[in-house]
């Protein structure tokens, strides 16, 4: 959830909803048929089902572009993003018993590069918990962090080990 599949395909869902006229117009309807060679927009959902999830997700930023130009459905999907993201952050802190202030670190290409959902992801956050912080990592970080953590898991190394075995996700 709010990741750039997702985005994507929420973005696609209101394209083909505003073809059947159940929902505003967006300029996300041309933009998409064009950008998945759908030879028209009904046949957008076949285009982009036919498409690996990668080559999906890749259309992020067209969708931020239509956020930036002012389509307010743009808008709308970048802000949900980030909203879903948080309740992600949120259900991953209770899961592993955090409470108090939060340090919360969030990386992905989405959040490193759409400033939107960036944006919606720290409001929702600071709006529900007072004391938190929001860092976004670098693209390279949660590789890193998941190195450390099977490095100290398989040398036996607390807190790793201890997390890995009742905390991860």
């Amino acid at each position: 959830q709010g990741g750039g599949y997702d985005v994507v395909r929420r973005a696609l869902v209101a394209a083909l909803l505003a073809i059947d006229g159940l929902g505003p117009r967006t300029v996300l309807t041309e933009t998409l048929t064009e950008s998945f060679l759908a030879p028209a927009p009904t046949r957008l959902g076949a285009a982009a089902q036919a498409l690996p999830p990668r080559e999906v997700a890749a259309r992020v930023p067209l969708v931020a572009v239509a956020a930036a130009a002012g389509d307010e459905v743009a808008r709308r999907i970048l802000h949900e993003a980030g909203e879903a993201l948080a309740k992600l952050a949120f259900a991953a802190a209770r899961s592993a018993g955090l409470a108090g202030p939060l340090d919360v670190a969030v990386g992905g290409s989405v959040l490193l590069h759409v400033a939107p959902v960036r944006e919606a992801l720290a409001a929702t956050l600071r709006a529900a918990a007072a004391e938190i912080n929001v860092r976004v990592l670098s693209s390279h970080a949660a590789a890193l962090g998941a190195a450390w953590l099977a490095h100290g898991h398989t040398n036996g190394r607390s807190p790793q080990r201890e997390w890995v075995a009742h905390g991860a996700l």
